[in-house]
């Protein structure tokens, strides 16, 4: 139960971002591609056998983006002070949201079923 809302949550964030950053700087490939593993993540909540799958999308989801959130705040400090734009501090609070829920999944055990 747990993992499915973890999974909607996920699903949700990371669709938001993409399309905020889609309306704000413009179509490219890294939003879709987002959005595509965001759906192989919601289809998983109805079909358990791409359940593995998911967990590991989720997974590498989360750390790509603390990557990418880390790699902002980095690009913030150029010019010697800080200083972020507005759409940058949307696409931060998302990256950091679909991090964040994306790194929940460590915890999540990969359930092998023998039948």
């Amino acid at each position: 139960m747990v993992k499915n809302i973890l999974k909607l949550l996920l699903t949700f964030s990371s669709v938001a971002t993409c399309l905020y950053g889609i309306n704000t700087f413009g179509n490219s490939m890294w939003p879709l591609i987002v959005i595509g593993l965001s759906g192989i993540v919601f289809i998983s909540i109805f079909k358990r056998s791409i359940d593995k799958l998911a967990i590991i999308v989720c997974r590498i989801m989360g750390v790509v983006c603390i990557g990418a959130a880390v790699l902002l705040l980095v690009a913030g400090t150029i010019g010697g002070s800080f200083h972020l734009s507005k759409s940058n501090e949307v696409i931060l609070l998302g990256l950091i949201s679909m991090g964040t829920i994306g790194c929940l999944f460590f915890f999540v055990k990969l359930e092998e079923k023998f039948t």
